[in-house]
């Protein structure tokens, strides 16, 4: 039995692509972007222009990120090359010092920088970068609105080339980690291209392995 885990990007910056998998009997696959593809931008330059601008303005950049690996594949432009962005890489996740700089805030995403939020949202200097999928009905989701962001899963068309790259033949699929449209989504794309047994469960099923 072989879980997916979040299944990353084949061309990141930082992160190293997923090795494909070679046998599962059964296989649990995510779906976050199952029933989406990323745009076609380059994120780092995206992300450096809103620090430029940010930093030129003497603002604040906010980046809510759940993850040091995401938190360094976000910032990387600017703690790699700060004197290109008029200002500092700071490392601390507390307080809003004075002067302009990168804050990044890790935890449960919006609720762990509510604080930061209150101070920094107010003032037309600062921005907010939201760095990966804000689910609908939080605080992220609604703040997001459909905008676009730099994206650190897999689309659902990164997620088939990496099951195809591999020698695998799996007895069961589950497809998990998703709104309930994008693992459905997910599960039709999975069986069509692969035919294989693929569910898409709901919270609280159970299944016999």
């Amino acid at each position: 039995m072989v879980f997916s885990g979040d299944v990353g990007r084949q061309n990141d910056v930082i992160i190293r692509p997923p090795e494909p998998i070679q046998k599962a009997d059964v296989l649990v696959c995510e779906s976050t972007y199952g029933d989406r593809l990323h745009a076609e931008s380059d994120p780092e330059s995206e992300l450096a222009e809103i620090i430029t601008k940010t930093a030129g303005r003497g603002g604040i950049v906010l980046v809510p990120s759940f993850a040091v690996v995401c938190r360094r594949a976000r910032t990387d432009a600017f703690v790699s090359h700060p004197q290109d962005h008029g200002g500092r890489p700071d490392t601390q996740d507390a307080g809003v010092p004075e002067q302009p700089h990168g804050n990044k805030s890790h935890g449960d995403l919006l609720p762990a920088v509510l604080h930061h939020l209150k101070t920094l949202l107010p003032n037309p200097r600062n921005s907010l970068v939201f760095a990966g999928f804000q689910a609908p009905g939080t605080r992220g989701g609604a703040l997001v609105n459909g905008a676009d962001s730099v994206k650190i899963h897999g689309d659902y068309n990164e997620i088939l080339q990496w099951l195809k790259a591999g020698a695998l033949k799996p007895e069961k699929v589950y497809v998990t980690h998703g709104e309930l449209v994008a693992s459905d989504v997910m599960r039709k794309r999975i069986q069509e291209k692969f035919d294989w047994n693929t569910e898409a469960p709901e919270l609280f099923d159970e299944a016999e392995i």
